[in-house]
């Protein structure tokens, strides 16, 4: 998923402020949450139209590991969410906060899933999915509208998305972190790092144990067969737990960002924020390029794309970091600003736009380079409509939603925390 905080100035309501209070957004973050949204989207291209023949070397290993910006999105959201609590504006009443995540991510969410369902037809890719295409039950329909899709039905691709827009599996992940965030978020601004070494022994475990899900599941006498086995293990790896190392890198940076921002330390970061930042991404190109070779050498596990992306955290933590110490004319100027305000929309309209062409727009043999070109073009071509969601589905709400919980905490504040 993609993380979907929004990063700019925006009303953050604390139960002891009769008002709302600006908290500045974070440097150069939007354009990063962008890249890796278009990241993604240029993966699912090359994946889906049958994985083109590129190179044996850098431009597929980076390809075949554009996955990896999900797990700079969960970074991304734990910083951002965690950042205006630092800096003194407190996590509010937990109802608003939730109706303010709310109205972030589940316009846009409920639009789609409607596209999705009533296009399910005309966007089916057959060779897509694992087994024939799920039927749409009041189930699959109250699991989507519960965020627990993948608690339910996240081994199966045919379900999911309703088996056109598979991407949405991480808002189940987001979700949950949301629900968390407010019953730690104090306690984290007191102890980050004990916080990030719970959270990535958390991660870790999650993760040994969904990959040896046969053999604990064994010692209790239940086994699986081959399918239920992959099903079994992708329910339980695209769960939360399994990212919480991630928002706990954010959430840690944010913190750091904050309590630090005059010491000696970060001042000395600051002046060199442009290496921190190519030191971050010179480690996260080097984790792209071991585990893009990984299927060049055979080594590539079905789970990779879950289970692997923690091995980048240090090198995300460091770009982060850079950008958000320095501004800069390219990731904080007007390019930046609309790749960052469109890429929640991109994130979940592109690959429904790759499945039409792919199924109606007949250019080339799978796999071949015509077929891709398309594909990317498509991508291309989703920015504009994800323009257009954001001017009018996504800020319309959004600000509708915020200027009545301004108006309530200036009426009436505390409350419950």
């Amino acid at each position: 998923m993609m993380a979907t905080a929004d990063v700019r100035t925006a009303p953050v309501l604390a139960p002891d402020l009769p008002s709302a209070r600006l908290v500045p957004r974070i440097n150069g973050v939007d354009a990063v949450r962008g890249l890796a949204a278009l990241s993604v989207a240029l993966g699912h291209a090359w994946y889906v139209g049958g994985m083109a023949h590129l190179d044996d070397g850098l431009l597929h290993d980076l390809v075949a590991t554009s996955y990896l910006g999900v797990d700079v999105f969960f970074v991304i959201s734990g910083m951002v969410l965690l950042h205006p609590v630092a800096r003194g504006a407190g996590i509010g009443r937990k109802r608003d906060f939730y109706r303010r995540r709310w109205a972030r991510i589940a316009p846009l969410y409920l639009l789609c899933l409607m596209v999705a369902l009533l296009a399910r037809s005309a966007l089916y890719v057959p060779e897509m999915a694992v087994g024939p295409r799920h039927e749409i039950t009041p189930g699959l329909l109250l699991a989507h509208l519960t965020f627990t899709h993948n608690a339910f039905y996240g081994g199966d691709s045919t379900a999911v998305g309703f088996g056109v827009d598979g991407v949405i599996w991480t808002l189940a992940v987001e979700a949950t972190f949301y629900l968390v965030l407010p019953l730690v978020a104090v306690w984290w601004l007191r102890h980050p790092w004990l916080g990030l070494g719970l959270a990535l022994g958390l991660s870790r475990a999650w993760v040994f144990v969904g990959l040896h899900l046969d053999q604990m599941a064994g010692t209790f006498g239940v086994t699986f067969d081959k399918t239920g086995l992959f099903e079994a293990r992708m329910r339980w790896l695209a769960e939360a737990p399994t990212y919480a190392g991630h928002f706990a890198v954010g959430m840690t940076l944010a913190v750091v960002l904050v309590r630090h921002r005059e010491g000696r330390v970060v001042g000395a970061l600051q002046r060199r924020a442009g290496l921190v930042a190519l030191l971050g991404a010179a480690e996260v190109l080097g984790f792209m390029l071991w585990a893009g070779h990984r299927g060049w050498a055979g080594q590539l596990l079905e789970f990779d794309h879950l289970t692997t992306g923690w091995r980048a955290l240090p090198g995300i933590a460091l770009l982060l970091l850079g950008v958000s110490l320095r501004t800069g004319r390219v990731l904080d100027g007007r390019v930046g600003r609309f790749v960052g305000d469109t890429s929640y929309a991109l994130y979940l309209l592109h690959l429904m736009v790759i499945e039409w062409l792919v199924l109606h727009v007949h250019v080339g043999a799978p796999g071949s380079s015509s077929r891709l070109l398309v594909l990317l073009a498509g991508v291309a071509c989703t920015y504009p409509a994800a323009a257009i969601t954001y001017r009018f589905v996504e800020v319309p709400l959004r600000r509708r939603i915020n200027g009545d919980l301004s108006r309530r905490a200036a009426a009436a504040p505390g409350g419950d925390t």
